[in-house]
């Protein structure tokens, strides 16, 4: 009970068999690094420290009065579960010995991405198969993809329709949702999630990569990104407050990218989310849970204004079409 086994990626890690494994001394804080390349450290009663790489489950004598390890990691099997890109193997040990596992290899959980028409057809687009994030978009002319890729570091990648060209533009990791697109396309906007609070900070990024992203809000509280404005003037987003659940509010954003006050938008009790403006700016849709279900409303942007219900089996992830005369919404919560 003296020492805590953990591992660690850095912000390039593209898979935890890459992590490190540290021991943190609990009487005096100091950090040692024990094994590099490795995931889900356990401490056995023999005195070792057995851990997963790649598949293979792996074994080191460590002494928990220095907390160093003695020789080489050995081999103990091959075909253990890892889950390369959320970093935990399907094994665990009892204190008599007894190992219990999923038989199986390195596992990453790989889509792929589709566009679909009107009649359902699936067109298989040409980006590579791995972990993608439920956040993407296209630019606001169509030629290129933003997306997340979801491995050991959530990072935004941009996919040139026209070349065929996957290019990286986002660095340091915890970039969990987004991207939004500036309505001019040369820029990006995008959540993190890199302060130990769990509170959220917006970044902007241009799209060329000629610059380093930089923030451009620091929420107190857990916030998500909704959509611009048409003219560029304003972020829409949502954030959580525990008196009033989920709400949706405006933030503006100055020629300087200095944000200025954020103003409510839609505030109650229940929960609002996924918000997005009307390409003339005149609409907001989005998805509350007013009526005990997750359903889709439109209202008049900013307000007050009339407001109507559009959707009647649930619904959630609304998105307008091009032209404002459609909007298009998944019919199940499936988070």
């Amino acid at each position: 009970g003296r020492a805590v086994l953990f591992m660690v990626a850095e912000k390039d890690t593209a898979t935890y068999s890459d992590s490190r494994i540290e021991a943190l001394n609990l009487d005096s804080g100091k950090r040692t690094i024990l094994v590099e390349g490795g995931m889900s450290p356990s401490y056995t009663e023999s005195g070792h420290l057995v851990f997963a790489r790649q598949g293979t489950l792996m074994a080191v004598s460590l002494d928990p009065d220095t907390l160093k390890v003695r020789g080489q990691p050995r081999q103990v099997f091959d075909g253990v579960v890892t889950d390369e890109s959320q970093g935990f193997a399907e094994f665990a040990i009892a204190a008599n010995g007894t190992l219990l596992y999923a038989p199986g290899g390195p596992e990453t959980f790989s889509e792929r991405v589709v566009q679909a028409d009107r009649l359902g057809r699936l067109e298989t687009l040409s980006l590579p198969e791995q972990p993608y994030g439920t956040s993407f978009a296209f630019s606001p002319d169509g030629h290129t993809l933003a997306i997340t890729v979801s491995d050991a570091n959530f990072n935004i990648w941009l996919w040139d329709l026209e070349r065929s060209v996957f290019s990286r533009l986002t660095r340091g990791g915890g970039n969990s949702q987004g991207p939004i697109w500036t309505p001019d396309g040369k820029a990006l906007v995008f959540k993190t999630d890199r302060r130990a609070s769990g509170a959220s900070d917006f970044h902007w990024v241009p799209a060329d990569s000629s610059l380093p992203s930089r923030p451009i809000y620091e929420s107190q509280r857990a916030a998500w990104l909704g959509s611009w404005t048409p003219e560029g003037g304003q972020l829409v987003y949502w954030e959580y407050d525990p008196e009033t659940n989920y709400d949706i509010w405006t933030l503006p954003i100055g020629e300087d990218l200095k944000p200025g006050e954020p103003r409510p938008v839609v505030v109650s009790p229940a929960r609002e989310a996924y918000p997005a403006t009307s390409p003339d700016g005149r609409w907001l849709v989005y998805a509350s849970e007013e009526s005990g279900r997750r359903e889709i409303y439109i209202q008049s942007f900013p307000g007050p204004g009339p407001r109507k219900q559009v959707s009647s089996e649930g619904g959630t992830w609304p998105r307008w079409g091009p032209r404002g005369e459609e909007v298009f919404y998944v019919d199940r919560v499936i988070e």
